[in-house]
């Protein structure tokens, strides 16, 4: 009986202290401001990728893959990502997470104009090809290839990237010559 009496009261208490003092005159009408902004969906849908390709001549030497996901992340996440283990073979090619961990297998957010670094290790100097091996759901979807030795560019979309390694030169490969941009 005593805690109904006190759960009575708790409850008056607590509508008495939330009735507002009325004056006689209404309230003024405050103006709300409403503002719309339009959100930008982009057209890449969940699961669309491509890969890309690193040979020479026509012997394949490795390739890398990037997966897009609106929900992924662009730090290394070993629930989507996979990350590169150097074999033996003449060459690698892998991209590198925002966090800097060499991967076989990328999920990424897309962004337009979003950049992915490339790593190259070659064994043998020589002329190699970068190019885009396969393509899943990237309709009107452009993948430049920016070479920051050569200073140049290409659309992979539309054509294969040719380039020279020397052994001796450390800049004709690695993890700074070569970056992908979207678009």
């Amino acid at each position: 009986m005593m805690r109904t009496i006190f759960y009575l009261s708790l409850i008056a208490l607590v509508c008495v202290s939330c009735k507002k003092e009325q004056t006689g005159e209404a309230p003024a009408k405050q103006p709300i401001a409403v503002s719309f902004s339009a959100v930008q969906q982009d057209t890449i849908p969940d699961g669309s990728c491509f890969k890309l390709r690193l040979q020479k001549d026509s012997a394949r030497i490795d390739e890398t893959t990037i997966f897009f996901k609106h929900a992924a992340n662009t730090k290394f996440d070993p629930s989507q990502d996979a990350q590169y283990l150097p074999g033996f073979g003449m060459g690698s090619l892998a991209s590198f997470s925002s966090d800097s961990v060499l991967c076989a297998i990328q999920t990424l957010p897309y962004a337009p104009g979003a950049t992915i670094r490339l790593n190259t290790s070659l064994k043998n100097k020589g002329a190699y090809i970068l190019k885009i091996s396969f393509v899943k759901s990237l309709q009107e979807f452009h993948v430049w290839l920016h070479d920051t030795t050569k200073k140049d560019s290409v659309n992979l979309r539309t054509g294969n990237y040719a380039f020279n390694v020397n052994i001796a030169d450390t800049s004709s490969y690695g993890g700074n010559r070569f970056k992908l941009i979207l678009r």
